[in-house]
């Protein structure tokens, strides 16, 4: 049987969590050639939601990438994907979040790090948007959902900004927009090099040639 890494949770909710299981990653599978983007469709527009279960920031938008994946999904091909990428956090404490926050997602689990590394991605939440280039899916954003966090413990009282929301407006419509880095606010990912060693990433951008945007 083939090893996926991803699964949709839409087909599973209301199942006993007994009976329950995140698929395990292709990447990991002896034999298989490293792939990050394993269970992810690159055909078409691509919006990558970084997620984890105990970042209290990644809670509080819940609602809000419930609204942008109902508003924009399967619009000129865009699809979502809920990223798992902490190392300590384990399936079922993933499977239960899932459930109780009602997330349909489809949900990658990045357990060997290797879309993180790929993508540069540094907390959570962090959106990275990916359109079809010729090499391969090219990130158009990455970064804030919105303006409400300007940095940790700093929150504005309303939202001025919705930056994903504005460039998935533009995607939509067939536009391409040019790379945009806002510098997500939240908690760092936590990646496992070896047993019993956690590294954090620095959330320093790593790619040749990127710009993070400071002016929001």
């Amino acid at each position: 049987m083939r090893v996926c890494q991803s699964f949709y949770w839409g087909a599973v909710l209301g199942l006993s969590l007994a009976s329950l299981s995140l698929a395990a990653s292709s990447e990991t599978s002896p034999g298989k050639r490293n792939d990050p983007w394993a269970g992810i469709d690159v055909r078409g527009p691509i919006v990558l939601l970084f997620h984890a279960v105990e970042c209290p920031i990644s809670d509080r938008y819940v609602p809000l990438i419930r609204r942008l994946r109902a508003k924009y999904q399967g619009i000129a091909g865009v699809r979502f994907y809920l990223v798992f990428p902490n190392q300590n956090e384990d399936d079922d404490a993933v499977g239960t979040y899932l459930e109780r926050r009602a997330l349909d997602f489809p949900v990658v689990r990045d357990r060997a790090g290797m879309l993180t590394e790929r993508l540069v991605a540094r907390v959570t939440p962090e959106a990275i948007v990916l359109l079809p280039g010729e090499s391969g899916p090219e990130v158009v954003y990455r970064g804030r959902y919105d303006d409400r966090y300007t940095a940790l413990g700093k929150r504005r009282p309303q939202v001025g900004i919705q930056f994903l929301d504005d460039v998935l407006a533009k995607v939509v419509l067939g536009e391409r927009p040019q790379y945009r880095d806002t510098k997500a606010v939240g908690c760092y990912i936590v990646e496992r090099r070896t047993i019993g060693e956690a590294k954090h990433h620095p959330g320093q951008a790593r790619r040749a040639g990127v710009q993070e945007d400071h002016r929001h």
